[in-house]
């Protein structure tokens, strides 16, 4: 896919706790019927499709804006970057929201860095150190503008969920029951890098995938913790639809359904039954997402 073509840090076969894994790599998630939120009041049953192991990387946004895409002056093709998965409503790119997408490269990057701060941001204006690790302080429109120029799109919050919860095994988490913490499965509370929780440093966000066992059940990685998981679904009601075979809430709302809980979040953030809105426009330094792909 055009995000790896290069092969560079963070693009390549260098990600992993191994770093030797594609951080392009994509996985199987087969169909069936599950219970949302692990609550038979919102049952779903989903298609086949395929999710990136990883969340996007900076590495791999990197790319797309040095193909010359993610601004203005290069949106998206009208209706490209739909998801198939919707019973035959077309949620591809709206050319309305062109005017979402910054200027210019130059307004872009700056944006990517939105911690005031400069301390939690993972963008940088030239390759560094931080290229494996997800990419943070972006938009909605940013993400589904990169899902089309890579080939794929924004999950459902169905999909998201079902990926997330292993399908009928309905897992409290991505990995099963466990909460011990020890060893790690994610990266929450400002812990990843071995401090007490809440001692929030730059280091808590973590590299994609360095946490094996916090696999899910099809072998994707950083399915909670870490940075946010944005859904396609975008409403003001977070309360998932019903009936569900292949939905989404695909409306006018100002908010984005996210899993998934994040580096500075609370352990019960993680879990599958949570879920959170941000404003599409919104910038945030703890959340990203990833795309998912037909079969």
């Amino acid at each position: 896919m055009p995000s790896c073509l290069s092969g560079a840090s963070g693009a390549g076969r260098n990600c992993g706790r191994d770093g030797n894994d594609g951080c392009c790599d994509v996985l199987t998630v087969p169909g069936g019927s599950f219970d949302r939120m692990n609550d038979p009041a919102y049952p779903a049953t989903v298609s086949s499709f395929r999710l990136d192991k990883y969340p996007i990387t900076v590495g791999r946004f990197r790319a797309f804006i040095a193909s010359g895409h993610g601004t203005q002056q290069n949106p998206p093709a009208a209706w490209s970057g739909a998801n198939p998965y919707t019973n035959g409503l077309d949620t591809g790119w709206n050319p309305a929201w062109n005017g979402r997408l910054a200027a210019s490269e130059a307004e872009l990057m700056a944006a990517l860095k939105c911690d005031p701060y400069g301390t939690w941001n993972t963008w940088t204006d030239v390759p560094g150190t931080l290229e494996k690790k997800p990419i943070v302080c972006v938009t909605y429109y940013e993400l589904r503008a990169f899902c089309a120029w890579d080939g794929g799109f924004l999950p459902t919050e169905a999909q998201f969920s079902y990926a997330a919860v292993g399908g009928a095994e309905q897992r409290p988490y991505p990995w099963g029951d466990d909460e011990s913490g020890v060893p790690l499965r994610a990266a929450y509370d400002c812990t990843a890098d071995g401090s007490e929780p809440q001692n929030c440093k730059a280091t808590d966000l973590t590299e994609v995938g360095v946490f094996p066992l916090g696999v899910g059940r099809w072998g994707h990685m950083d399915l909670s913790g870490n940075a946010y998981n944005t859904t396609l679904d975008s409403v003001d009601d977070y309360l998932p639809k019903v009936p569900c075979v292949d939905c989404v809430r695909y409306d006018e709302g100002i908010s984005t359904i996210t899993f998934s809980g994040s580096w500075v979040a609370k352990l019960f953030k993680l879990k599958n039954d949570f879920r959170a809105g941000y404003a599409k426009d919104a910038r945030r330094y703890y959340r990203g997402g990833r795309c998912a792909r037909a079969m």
